[in-house]
Parts: C-alpha cells; structure tokens; sequence
C-alpha cells in the first residue's frame, strides 16, 4: 500500500499529517491520456465492428476528442479559477468540475453531432468512452488531491 492511502475501516487514529502535494498536471494529463484512450478505442471497436469508412471513423474519433478535450479544459479552468490557496473547498471543486465537463461535453456533443453528422455509432460510443475515462481520471485525482490538501495519510509499517 502507498504511503497516502488508508484502509476504509481504519480509524482517524491511524492517520498523520503529510507534505505531499498534487498537481493539475497530473490531471491534465490523465485526462488527454483518457481521451485520447477512448479515441483509440473508437478507432478499433468502429474497424473491427464495420462501422464505417476508415474516413468516417477517424472523423468521428477526431470530433469526439474536441469535444472532451474542450470540455476537460473547461472543467480543469473551474478548479484553477476558483481554487483558493487554502484548498478548503477542493472536494466540492472537483465534484463541480466533473459535473462541468460532463454537461459542457453534452451540449459540445449534441451540437457537434448535429452540424457536423459524424458517423452515430462510432460518434456516441466514442464520446461514452471518453468520458467515462475522464470520470475515472477526475475520481483518482480528486481523491488524491483531497487527501494531500488535508495532509492524510496511512502511518508506515515498512521501514
């Protein structure tokens, strides 16, 4: 177990005060990998499934990336812009910013989907995909990020 995580049972006792720190960075960059992991998936599923032409899979996958990445941005400027340095608000900000990427990605995809007519299938698969990575992203990050604001972690047995 790495020194910052905790078993859910354990008591607050078991807990001491850290240094560690995390990083937008981090999530920035958990959130292009995930994206960019939901394209490749897209690529594959939409190949091997005859979804169509090579052109309208990689146009779908290519518009899905804009849009969750347009989005992530967005969710990501939430939390810069209204983090304060004490980080007392950081649970509810990264909540926030998750809810914020997903509706902006909502709306980017509806109106992307509709002006553009990119491939459906491949289309919706895509976007799911990325978001569900990005959610899992955000989730791992949040949790991290929460725990070194409040400088928790689990006492070393291992030394």
């Amino acid at each position: 177990m790495r020194d910052w995580e905790w078993a859910s049972g354990e008591g607050m006792s078991d807990l001491k005060r850290s240094n560690s720190t995390i990083s937008l960075v981090t999530l920035a960059g958990g959130s292009a990998l995930a994206i960019v992991s939901g394209a490749v998936a897209v690529g594959v599923a939409g190949s091997m499934l005859s979804w169509g032409s090579g052109a309208e899979i990689l146009r779908a996958g290519l518009l899905v990336c804009a849009v969750v990445l347009v989005a992530a941005l967005a969710a990501h400027a939430l939390i810069v812009l209204v983090l304060d340095p004490a980080r007392d608000r950081l649970a509810g900000l990264v909540v926030a910013g998750g809810m914020a990427r997903m509706l902006v990605s909502l709306l980017l995809a509806m109106v992307v989907f509709m002006m553009a007519a990119p491939e459906g299938r491949t289309f919706w698969f895509g976007f799911l995909a990325s978001g569900l990575l990005c959610l899992v992203v955000e989730t791992w990050w949040g949790m991290a990020a929460v725990r070194a604001a409040h400088g928790c972690v689990k006492e070393s047995s291992e030394t």
